[in-house]
């Protein structure tokens, strides 16, 4: 009777852990595995980043999260973070402040096309 229950037990004990590796897949919402993947990140100028400050400036940087494109289709939320630096400013093309005549510089500023910031006067 006791080698019966040895028995049993190793054989219960033999059929978990045979079912581990599945068991320890990344699965989605239904219970389905999801199958092994390299993660493709969404794009950062994509709607599904999440931004700590909503998004970079042209001088301050921000902290995003991004998820696994193909864990997504599953219902599967993976997720990496990260910093993206300032953006810089985009600065449009030079407006004259004071025009330039035979024998003086003009000069004028640039508008950035993001935040509306104005540049430093330039001489032309």
């Amino acid at each position: 009777m006791r080698r019966r229950r040895w028995a049993a037990l190793l054989m219960t004990l033999m059929l978990v852990l045979s079912m581990m590796p599945s068991a320890l897949a990344t699965t989605d919402t239904a219970g389905s595995a999801v199958p092994e993947h390299t993660h493709q990140w969404t794009s950062l100028d994509s709607d599904m980043v999440e931004w700590q400050n909503g998004g970079p400036t042209c001088t301050e940087g921000d902290h995003y999260w991004v998820w696994c494109t193909i864990c997504e289709q599953y219902g599967v939320w993976t997720s990496k973070e990260g910093d993206a630096p300032p953006l810089g400013h985009d600065w449009g093309d030079l407006m004259v402040d004071v025009p330039n005549t035979c024998t003086e510089p003009g000069t004028g500023h640039r508008v950035c096309r993001r935040c509306q910031a104005t540049s430093a006067p330039e001489s032309f």
